[in-house]
């Protein structure tokens, strides 16, 4: 199976020959590990389809599905194999340190070394060797210096597919040895249509709250939202102050009420130029109030230093002085 909106782009790439590094870039939520998988499986395919999809029941499409073709490897960090397990797990809040650690969210230089046989060792019946990286900006330093080597000297058959939600933080020495394929969000209709056929419950609301992203959208409507409401009813209401809602919001996961947070002052800026919500479609009216309240200038200055928190997320952080400075905009006036 693939998702309705990767058809037509998996049959369009399938067109071409191979390319020997490929860069598969687009939004979080649209599918693009899959994609990278569905084209690896199409290159090993015997009997491909006229749509780009490997027939499913030739011997290397059985080797791929139960994962076990000995010409595919998948080199990704050790958190993104740690539950719970999400499409596209983000390392954009990747410290700037190369060192990693147990379920680091980088690529390591060793990761890359231990693909030295597989990349040097004859494949199975002549045919192609995939190598897909996702996220191609998780590679630390020494690992993309290492990666660069056996890009710059590919054997015969080896095709590297890179995925990345970022790839302007991918190296730009990566970059440069990659041709680009673009994905894009799927057209409105053909995502709702998706998320009604998996019987996802106010399907619009959760694709707007997702940024039009529509497994983004099924894993909120699977995800409990209660608490998520909650924090947003403390946050608009005004009725806490700094100190108590900044404890309360220090006990959350800190991914979870970092990336609320970054949508709700998306949604302010939109609000304060456009005069509409793109993600909070229900709370327009508490947008305009709060936005009311705040400069351009310091809805700006807020976003950027939430950019900043997100890059520095894996560094050892006192949760609750964190939430009191990205919180303190709430309580600030023009």
């Amino acid at each position: 199976m693939i998702y309705p909106w990767l058809q037509e782009p998996l049959a369009r790439l399938m067109q071409r020959p191979p390319a020997q590094a490929l860069l598969l870039s687009g939004p979080r939520g649209i599918g693009l590990s899959q994609f990278a998988r569905q084209v690896a499986q199409a290159l090993f395919c015997a009997r491909p389809q006229a749509q780009g999809l490997g027939c499913g029941t030739c011997t290397p499409c059985q080797w791929f599905g139960a994962a076990t073709h000995p010409d595919y490897r998948l080199l990704e960090p050790e958190s993104a194999a740690a539950p719970p397990g999400v499409e596209g797990a983000s390392p954009a809040g990747l410290s700037d340190s190369p060192r990693a650690s147990p379920g680091s969210a980088w690529i390591t230089v060793d990761q890359v070394r231990e693909l030295s046989d597989f990349l040097v060792l004859s494949t199975h019946q002549q045919g192609y060797r995939v190598l897909v990286v996702d996220p191609a900006e998780a590679l630390n330093p020494n690992a993309a210096n290492a990666l660069l080597k056996v890009l710059e000297e590919p054997r015969p058959g080896t095709v590297f597919l890179l995925v990345s939600h970022h790839p302007a933080r991918v190296p730009a020495t990566i970059l440069s040895r990659c041709q680009s394929f673009k994905l894009a969000l799927p057209p409105t209709p053909v995502a709702l249509a998706w998320l009604q056929a998996q019987a996802v419950a106010a399907p619009e609301q959760l694709l707007a709250l997702a940024g039009q992203a529509p497994l983004e959208a099924q894993r909120l409507a699977l995800q409990e939202q209660g608490v998520r409401t909650a924090w947003l009813e403390h946050l608009v209401a005004g009725q806490l102050t700094l100190i108590q809602l900044s404890e309360h919001t220090a006990k959350l996961p800190l991914s979870d009420w970092l990336d609320w947070l970054q949508r709700w002052v998306f949604d302010l800026i939109e609000f304060k130029i456009l005069g509409q919500a793109r993600y909070h479609l229900a709370l327009s009216s508490s947008l305009a109030r709060m936005s009311e309240r705040l400069s351009l200038f310091d809805l700006l200055a807020w976003e950027k230093s939430l950019r900043e928190a997100r890059r520095l997320m894996h560094h050892p952080l006192n949760p609750r002085l964190l939430a009191e400075h990205l919180l303190l905009p709430c309580f600030s006036t023009a």
